[in-house]
Formats: structure tokens, C-alpha cells, sequence
């Protein structure tokens, strides 16, 4: 049983600065296991779009029910592997932790039965936030506010594609069609969802992978850390942003270097996986180290547990 803790405001650069050196402790090992990680997620998301173009043939003569179905499977690919996935490169960041050389099988540990449907629960919020996140937008638009907005992002390719750069008056001029101050307002709430149900499910995650907690459990108990720790977990996020711009900024200088060697369609290719792992990879360490400390826990084998109470003799 793990006990939940209240940190300091400086403890989220400590997470960081711990993921970091996991990542630096086997570079190889784990970069194979991001790598296939997000060969996976890109399966996952090819999938989902291969259902989402068959039944929009009209030929299609599918059921409700069977296309309620599919609807349902396309989310899962969507939002389900993506979690059931980190929940394999955590389960090797605490390998690469306690010393032992994680496989690229590694990958599927979330895949497992006692941990997939508690893993596929962290879908759940994920899906109603961008469900209600939908909703809100249509709403602040008007009745005929998707039109619009098609209408708009329409005029701006057209613009693009006419060779010139576009002017700001011309810009104005094309937005003046939208609420852009409810826009506005829908992306500030947009990224206070977002970054309060990553929190959520990052955390969530490492419960399910190590405690055996369920996922609604594991979601609820991210709930009381994320109030407990604001200032901490928001100095988190924050750096980890930081951190992921500072390896897209000399990842770019790789780039340059590579197109004389390899091509610009290859060397790009090469980069962004890379980036793209570096990104998988740095998030997961740094989730594990702040779920260690958050927690209060000491993992070891298959399960997680809470560290003994400090016993204190007092003589008189």
C-alpha cells in the first residue's frame, strides 16, 4: 500500500532531471523499446483510420450497432494502446532502475491481462474531454459554426496556396468571420483540460503497472495528488516542456547535418523518430521517478510497496 505524499515546489525538477538520467543510464536498450513503442501507437492510429474510411464508402450498408462497434474499437486504438503501451516503457524504466536490461518485449508488459482493462480505463477521461472539448466549440461557434470554420481554414489554404504569404490585413480580414475571443477562450480551457487529464492518466499509469490498482482507483488517487501538488507538477509539466524543445532544437541541427549525408527525405525520417522516441522516452522516465516520490514507494520485482514506518525509541 502506498502512501501519498505532499512535495515540494522544486521536486518536479528533480523528476525531470531523474528521467533524464534513466534515459542516460541505457541509452540502447531503451531507445529499441520507444522505438517499437511508437511503431505500435502508429499501427494503432493506421488501424483507426482504415475503419474510419471503410464505412464512410457509400456503398456501406453497415448496421447501427456494428458501426456503434466500430466506433467504439477506433477508440480504443485511438486512446487505449497509446496507455497500454506507456505502461510497457514504464514497467522498463523501473528495469533500467533497479539495474536489469529491459527487451523489447518489454513493450507488451501493459498488454497483459491483469493490467490491460484497468490500463484501457484511463481512455475513459480521455474521451469525455475531447467528446465535451468538441461540444464546447460547436457551441461557442453558433448553429452554423462548423461551417464556418471550414469555410475559414479554406480561405487561409487558398491563401497559402497562392504562393504569397499572406499579410495580417488579409488574415483579419478572412478571421473576421469567427468569435475569435471565444475561440480564444475555448483554447485556454482546451489546454487547462488537457494538461490536467495528462496529469491524470500519467500518473495513473505506474498505480495500475505496479500496484495492481484498478484504473478508476488509480485515476482518483491521481486526482488527490494533482491538488496536493499543483506547484510541484506544474513546475513539472513546465520543464518537461522545456526539456522535449531543447531535444527538437538540437535534434533540427542533427537534421541539417544528416540531409548531406543521407538525403532530406530519409534524414528527415530518421529525426523524427528520433525525436519522437527521445519525447516517449523522457516522459515515461520522468513520470516513474515522480510516481516513486509522489507515492512514496520502492519497487521491486512485480509489485510496489510502501516503505516501512521509521521506528523511533524514546528513552527517559
Amino acid at each position: 500500500m502506498s502512501k501519498i505524499r505532499k512535495v515540494p515546489f522544486a521536486a518536479g525538477a528533480e523528476w525531470v532531471w531523474a528521467g533524464i538520467a534513466l534515459l542516460r543510464k541505457a541509452p540502447l536498450p531503451l531507445y529499441a523499446i520507444g522505438a517499437m513503442g511508437f511503431a505500435v501507437m502508429l499501427a494503432a492510429a493506421l488501424a483507426a483510420m482504415m475503419l474510419t474510411a471503410g464505412p464512410a464508402s457509400p456503398e456501406s450498408s453497415l448496421s447501427t450497432p456494428f458501426v456503434f462497434l466500430l466506433s467504439i474499437v477506433q477508440v480504443m486504438l485511438v486512446f487505449g494502446v497509446p496507455s497500454l503501451v506507456f505502461g510497457g516503457i514504464i514497467w522498463a524504466m523501473r528495469e533500467v532502475d533497479h539495474g536489469r536490461r529491459p527487451g523489447v518485449g518489454s513493450v507488451f508488459k501493459g498488454f497483459a491481462r491483469p493490467r490491460l482493462f484497468s490500463l484501457l480505463a484511463t481512455l475513459v477521461p480521455q474521451f469525455l474531454v475531447a467528446t465535451l472539448l468538441s461540444l464546447l466549440l460547436l457551441s461557442m461557434l453558433g448553429g452554423d459554426g462548423e461551417q464556418r470554420l471550414v469555410e475559414v481554414a479554406n480561405q487561409l489554404n487558398e491563401l497559402r496556396a497562392a504562393g504569397n504569404k499572406p499579410d495580417v490585413e488579409q488574415v483579419n480580414q478572412v478571421m473576421s468571420a469567427l468569435p475569435v475571443w471565444r475561440i480564444l477562450m475555448w483554447v485556454v480551457l482546451a489546454a487547462v483540460a488537457t494538461l490536467t487529464v495528462s496529469v491524470l492518466v500519467l500518473l495513473a499509469i505506474p498505480q495500475i503497472v505496479f500496484e495492481g490498482r484498478g484504473g478508476f482507483s488509480s485515476l482518483r488517487r491521481s486526482l488527490g495528488i494533482w491538488a496536493r501538488n499543483v506547484p510541484a507538477l506544474l513546475l513539472f509539466i513546465g520543464l518537461l516542456v522545456m526539456a522535449l524543445f531543447a531535444v527538437a532544437f538540437v535534434l533540427n541541427i542533427l537534421l541539417f547535418v544528416l540531409q548531406f549525408l543521407l538525403g532530406p527525405a530519409f534524414a528527415a525520417m530518421v529525426v523524427q523518430l528520433l525525436l519522437l522516441t527521445t519525447m516517449i522516452l523522457l516522459v515515461a522516465g520522468s513520470t516513474y521517478c515522480a510516481w516513486k516520490r509522489l507515492f512514496a514507494v520502492e519497487t521491486d520485482g512485480d509489485t510496489a510497496t510502501a516503505p516501512p514506518p521509521r521506528q523511533v525509541n524514546i528513552t527517559v
